[in-house]
Parts: C-alpha cells; structure tokens; sequence
C-alpha cells in the first residue's frame, strides 16, 4: 500500500454502499485518497447481504451467488482485507448437474489447464453429448455479430437442455432467446477458456454478509473510512460542469473542493433521476430466492462441494449449508406472484430427493423475490451501457449496469468500482 497519500487534497465522495460502491471505496483508498462513503439505507452491500430470518431461525443470503476462481476482482478485495479464507474454493474445476426428471447425475469438471481435454473424455462432458454437440461454443466465442445467445445454439439438442439454457439463465438472468452473446463471452474467456485454475466454483461460506461484505467494510474503517448511513442523496449542484455540492434529504449539503470527485454507485434508474439526459440500460429483471429449513441436512449430501445445477425445473442451482437448502430461479419475470406456497411445494417435491429428503412435507420457507436484480441484458439494452467517466468533469459512475464487458454479477459490480478509480487517477482535477 502507498505510504504517502496519493493526493490528499483531492476527496473522493462515494454515494452508495452496494459492491460497486465499496469496490470504489476500497480502491480509492488504496491509491491513498480520503474518502467519503454514503448509503441511503441503514444497511450495506446492497442485493449482497445477508441477514437472521427469524422464521428459519438462522442466517440467509438474500440472494445465491456462485463466484469462480477467475473473478479476480472480488478475490483482489478479499485480499486486501485479509479474508480470502473466507470463500469456499472447490479444489478443482467440477460442476456437479442432477436432471430432477430422471434423476441422473453427472459431473462436468474442465481440464486444470488451457487444453479443453475435457470435451473429449465422455466421462468429464455432459452424458449424451459428442464433441460436435459442442460447436455453439465456437459460436460464441468467433461471433461479433449482436446476436441473441440462442442464434448460435442448437435449441433441440441435448446439450442445450442440459448446459447452455441453464447456464445462460443462470449467468444472464434472461433465456437464451434474449440474452447478449457478448456478455457471456467475456466470462468464458475470463473462466473457462483459460482452464479450471480460474474456472473452480466459489462460496461465501457462512454467507455474503459476513464473509464478503463485512471485511471489505472492516478494511475501509481501519483506514478511517466509514459508511455514512441515511444518506439520501436528492441533488448534485453544478458550475462549470463540475459537481460542487451534494444535496441530501433531511441533511446539511456537503460542499466540494475544486479538486474533489465523485463516484455515483447507485441503480441506472436512480443514477439517471440525478443526471438528466443519461442514458441507461433498462432494469427490471427478476431473481427468485428460496430458502428452506432442514435441520437434518448436511452439506455432504451434495459430495466435496456444496452446490449442484438443476435441469428439468424452473430452478438452477441448489446451495446446501448445515440445515439450510438455497434455491435459485432466475428470469422470473413469468412466475405466479399470488401463491407462494404453491410454488415452493413445487420446488420442494423437485429438489427433496437430490437432497435425501422427502417431498411429501413442505419445511419452513423463506421466499425472496428480488424485482430488479440486474438489468435487462439483451443485445439492445447492453449497447445503452455507459463508461465510467461523467459527464460533469468530476463524476464517475459505477455499478454493475455499467459497461465493464461482464454481466450484472458481482463480479462486474465490483469491477466497476476499480475501473471509475483508474479512470480517477487518471484524470486531471
């Protein structure tokens, strides 16, 4: 770390505690700015957090994420804060599926280095599939053309049904017919193409609260950066297209220096409220969270690591922690909003056999829908994203609806808030 403060003149004033926010925080304080940190709630890490369900009677996410080892950003901040250890990193590149239909099961676990060894061993592939199945891979990663993920897929083919839609409503957060190429792309390059020493499944192990958020948080206040709390912020004053004063409800305005800058980490739809004639991707799409209470249930149900993909349902992943079984739905637009119950029996009878549990009693549930999780990440809307750097001459923007060439993931959250500090100190005050 910097032992002299890079400018300590110039104050960076960060709205928002989401990862993107602490991501620009914690990098903005490593190049040895003072730095501000303001949040509207009274809680951090935005969609990342975690809390006691007191129904459940334990801890839960409210959302599931699955990270990978070649998500060098969030690994970077970890790192920084001295709590890598706190991801549970599969020891090697294996993706455990169960069709809940048949209830076949089958690992994919890809090659520990570059070589794709992998799709030649039918041992190591999706069952059922040939080499040639594989081609929509060389689709995706060749192709410029803007298409829907889905124009380069066999849709009739076993290897869609068992791989692609899964992973691409997964990853996406929309079905393969909508979903950008070119997002998907650049995680396959960034994970899988450079083989499984960046392509190993990653955890928060007691949840991303404690083992994510809190000592990214802990790191800041140790370097006298503490999250503002209540912080709502209504305006930004401007002269000289450049920001000098923050406007909050309910509180005296903070007043900036020539030199200051400003790190807007908030929601598009937020961000485009404060800055007329911003262009943003449209938000909206929904991810659905089931948590169920199984007291007798053991991680090792699901072998080495806790997480398995599901084919066959509405549901992709199934994230298993002592007594605690997680679900995901994602693109869940389309579903019943009425009867809750009914749906988690539904899932319930569907995932209670790959856990050794009976279906036939539906356990104590907590269901979470997230109404705008990510934004809508078709072709159209991706080209709406915009770069990190204002207008006005000191503002950057940072969340993960902007243009870091990776999906609405944590990931690109995180990313986002290095590229607006590079893009910082880059820049002239």
């Amino acid at each position: 770390m910097p032992e002299q403060p890079y400018n300590e003149t110039r104050h960076v004033h960060v709205i928002g505690a989401g990862m993107a926010g602490i991501s620009a925080a914690m990098h903005a304080s490593y190049r040895g700015f003072p730095v501000s940190l303001y949040e509207r709630s009274n809680l951090i890490g935005g969609r990342c957090r975690s809390y006691e369900d007191k129904q459940l009677n334990c801890l839960i996410d409210n959302g599931n994420h699955l990270m990978m080892s070649g998500n060098a950003d969030i690994l970077r901040l970890l790192d920084w804060a001295g709590a890598t250890d706190r991801l549970h990193m599969a020891e090697t590149a294996r993706y455990a599926f169960v069709d809940v239909d048949s209830q076949e099961r089958w690992v994919l676990e890809i090659d520990k280095g570059r070589w794709p060894g992998w799709l030649l061993d039918p041992e190591r592939r999706v069952p059922g599939t040939r080499i040639w199945d594989y081609r929509g891979l060389l689709g995706i990663l060749l192709n410029r053309d803007n298409q829907p993920l889905a124009a380069h897929l066999d849709r009739d083919s076993v290897l869609y049904r068992r791989f692609w839609e899964p992973l691409i409503l997964a990853v996406m957060n929309l079905p393969p017919e909508q979903a950008d190429t070119g997002l998907l792309r650049r995680v396959l390059l960034e994970t899988v193409m450079r083989g499984g020493e960046y392509s190993r499944p990653m955890i928060a192990r007691s949840g991303l609260g404690p083992d994510l958020v809190d000592p990214c948080v802990e790191w800041l206040g140790m370097r006298g950066t503490h999250v503002q709390f209540r912080k709502v912020l209504t305006g930004l004053t401007m002269a000289d297209d450049r920001i000098n004063e923050l406007q909050f409800k309910d509180a005296d305005p903070v007043t900036l220096n020539p030199d200051d800058a400003v790190i807007l980490a908030v929601p598009p739809s937020s961000a485009a409220t404060l800055l007329p004639g911003l262009v943003v991707p449209e938000e909206g799409e929904p991810i659905l969270n089931l948590h169920f209470a199984v007291p007798d249930l053991n991680p090792a149900v699901l072998g080495t690591f806790p997480v398995i993909g599901l084919v066959g349902t509405i549901a992709q992943w199934v994230f298993v922690r002592e007594g605690l079984a997680s679900v995901t739905i994602s693109s869940a637009r389309n579903l019943p909003a009425d009867d809750d119950t009914a749906l988690a029996e539904r899932i319930w009878r569907e995932i209670a056999p790959v856990l050794e549990q009976s279906g036939d009693t539906l356990p104590a549930y907590r269901l979470i829908r997230e109404k705008r999780a990510t934004f809508t990440q078709t072709p159209e809307n991706v080209r709406k994203r915009p770069g990190s750097y204002g207008p006005p001459r000191n503002l950057w923007l940072a969340g993960d609806w902007i243009d870091t060439g990776l999906p609405a993931t944590i990931e690109g959250a995180v990313r986002s808030g290095r590229m607006a500090v590079e893009s910082l100190v880059e820049t002239a005050p």
